[in-house]
């Protein structure tokens, strides 16, 4: 579970769609139907530049086309929409006033995708084929694997296990290795998941150190304090070089919030981006297990497209292959995950 050190949405207004009362008309504003974005997010603002230019009122085809939304963001309002709610946040009146009063397109070279996966998903059956963690090559070789995020190393033991012992696999966690001083705390409620942070890995009742113990006598290296978004930064500065085959990332996450926060979408985007950056080989994937609904709710079409990254496949994640965590070390089973595959466009 991945955090970041950026400003947090504590308290975002999810954007939905209102039906009407006794067959009264009901109006949608940006006022109660999204919140403006906080200070500390800069980055919506320079996806607003780097997507948008300026043009004549007359050349704006649609002030509710999906082409002003990018990341959980109104790029026209800088205000935080969710996906299931942009129409109602697009036909309200105060982003069709601020749209006119600074009118702006998409940029010709930009491409907004449909938020929606292009691809139909796959059965649970097909899980291990599409992973491609134990796909030999015509030399015999097994793929090197990098695996990020992790929590109890649970995934990268899975995938291990899969391979012969002594294979390239490097397994990291974002936390830094164990520390039995700070405490375990799991938070209770909205509000304690927000502001939830800690510095190092949970033990987990032992889980921890025990997968830890399998992974090493299995031949792989295990990692720690690995920065998705800044894999030159902190897994080249470990002594990792060369290219891998496949980067995989389970349950990315900003912070354990659950409202609706373009930090999420941002975290992903770096982390295509690093990726990228001579970490997975040519002709390598990158990979992602989130849930379903994540999908669009965190706009991963538009920040992969953003990068040049193409989805190839999705398919189901199979209930018992690990035991996914929050970033407090509390297990839960996500219900509707998947397994996403990119390459390169």
């Amino acid at each position: 579970m991945q955090k970041r050190p950026y400003s947090e949405l504590d308290a975002c207004t999810v954007v939905t769609a209102v039906p009407p009362k006794n067959n009264k008309k009901v109006v949608h504003t940006t006022s109660s139907a999204s919140i403006q974005v906080p200070e500390g997010l800069d980055f919506c603002l320079q996806w607003r530049e780097s997507r948008l230019e300026p043009c004549l009122v007359e050349e704006i085809q649609d002030p509710a086309s999906i082409e002003y939304y990018f990341g959980q963001v109104c790029l026209v309002c800088q205000a935080v929409v969710s996906v299931k709610g942009w129409a109602a946040h697009a036909n309200g009146k105060k982003h069709r006033e601020r749209l006119m009063m600074q009118p702006v397109k998409l940029k010709n070279e930009v491409e907004r995708p449909l938020p929606s996966p292009p691809f139909n998903l796959l059965g649970a059956e097909h899980f291990l084929s599409h992973g491609s963690w134990s796909l030999q090559d015509d030399e015999g070789q097994f793929p090197a694997v990098l695996t990020l995020g992790e929590m109890d190393f649970s995934f990268s033991l899975a995938v291990a296990r899969l391979r012969p012992p002594g294979t390239a696999l490097v397994a990291t966690s974002f936390l830094a290795e164990h520390d039995p001083n700070e405490p375990e705390v799991h938070p209770s409620d909205d509000g304690e998941r927000a502001a939830y942070k800690r510095v190092s890995l949970p033990g987990m009742k032992g889980a921890l150190q025990k997968n830890i113990n399998e992974l090493n006598q299995l031949g792989a290296q295990v990692l720690h304090s690995v920065d998705a978004t800044d894999l030159q930064g902190t897994l080249r500065t470990q002594g990792i070089e060369g290219g891998f085959h496949i980067v995989v990332f389970p349950f990315p996450r900003y912070s354990l919030s659950r409202a609706p926060n373009p930090c999420n979408s941002r975290l992903l985007r770096e982390f295509f981006v690093s990726a990228m950056n001579g970490v997975v080989l040519e002709g390598g994937l990158i990979q992602l297990v989130m849930l379903s609904s994540q999908y669009e709710d965190w706009d991963v079409n538009g920040m992969a497209n953003d990068v040049g990254m193409k989805l190839t496949s999705r398919v189901q994640l199979p209930p018992n292959f690990y035991q996914p965590r929050e970033m407090s070390g509390k297990p839960w089973a996500p219900s509707g995950a998947e397994l996403l595959t990119f390459e390169a466009g």
